[in-house]
């Protein structure tokens, strides 16, 4: 489902999947399971924090989870996320504590301070999912959000509000 390489020693991989999250240190030649902790094993997407890359986040049907050694165990990062499927995750690459999640449901969730608290915006509706969110690296306050079905969105306050660049049905 997803792959994150870490930033300062690129021969670690981390790749999320069905079937829990795999981790390699020597450029995908050999992998081992690094899921102790995860109550959900779908793995939909991966974040390594570029400051610390030890510290790691997982987007799952269950919330996100986050490690803080590498990905050798997993807490759940905030319980009011349990109930969200997190679908795509990216990190605020000036202010590495700022973290957006974006879910199956229409939200997409900030959290300024490393996954303990979570702020929702209301981005599309109901169905929408979110699969993958991009930030600015010259202007970290916008970001851009796309959906499943080809819609695309923007915020350019940090994920505050949103504005809809693109629908998908045109």
């Amino acid at each position: 489902n997803t792959l994150a390489i870490d930033p300062v020693t690129p021969a670690t991989l981390y790749a999320g999947t069905l079937g829990g999250i795999y981790k390699s240190g020597d450029g995908g030649a050999t992998w081992n399971a690094s899921s102790n902790g995860l109550v959900h094993f779908n793995t939909y997407a991966l974040a390594i924090d570029p400051a610390t890359p030890a510290t790691l986040y997982a987007g799952t049907p269950g919330g996100v989870y986050k490690s803080l050694n590498g990905g050798a165990s997993w807490n759940i990062s905030h319980p009011s996320l349990y109930h969200f499927p997190i679908l795509a995750l990216a990190i605020d690459p000036a202010t590495p504590a700022t973290l957006y999640a974006g879910t199956n449901g229409g939200r997409i969730f900030r959290s300024p301070d490393s996954g303990a608290t979570w702020h929702a915006s209301e981005v599309g509706p109901l169905n929408t999912s979110f699969g993958a969110l991009a930030i600015d690296p010259v202007r970290p306050a916008t970001l851009y959000a796309g959906t499943k079905s080809g819609g695309l969105f923007k915020s350019s306050n940090g994920g505050v509000s949103w504005n809809v660049l693109y629908t998908g049905s045109q």
